[in-house]
């Protein structure tokens, strides 16, 4: 027996939930894509060496190489972001933005304090909160739309 939210999915409709990790998604795809921006080690020195000799002893673990993105994946990761533009208010879109970029570095939950602290006319967390939810809401019906 298929669930109804099985259903839905199949015939290609998304859910808010659905759109959210998405977008999330994107967001870590693009940071294994950019990658910290420098070499994490001296240009100077013998690093293989180094490195050897400290596994040798157990002083650390070395650290493992991360995996580009496929192509695939970088395709998606456009594809949502091109989501964006369908978010008429350009500060609905930037709060979108930083709210996923938050959940997309690994925060548990969104601090919603802080982000109305960055944006004087962003009021009340539970506003701004709501705001979010209203304004992904809208962006999924605009998709659901679209696939119809």
């Amino acid at each position: 027996m298929i669930s109804n939210a099985e259903q839905v999915r199949l015939q290609g409709v998304m859910s808010f939930d659905d759109v959210q990790e998405r977008l999330v998604g994107a967001v870590e795809i693009r940071r294994r894509h950019l990658g910290s921006g420098r070499w994490p080690f001296a240009g100077d020195g013998p690093w293989n060496l180094v490195l050897y000799e400290a596994h040798e002893h157990g002083a650390y673990d070395i650290a493992v190489r991360k995996v580009p993105p496929t192509r695939a994946e970088l395709a998606q990761m456009r594809e949502a972001f091109e989501w964006l533009l369908l978010v008429p208010k350009d500060d609905d879109r930037l709060l979108i933005v930083r709210a996923i970029e938050k959940m997309g570095a690994g925060a548990a939950r969104v601090p919603w304090r802080m982000l109305c602290q960055d944006r004087p006319r962003w009021r009340t967390p539970d506003g701004l909160r709501m705001r979010y939810e209203r304004a992904m809401s809208r962006l999924t019906l605009r998709l659901n739309a679209m696939v119809r």
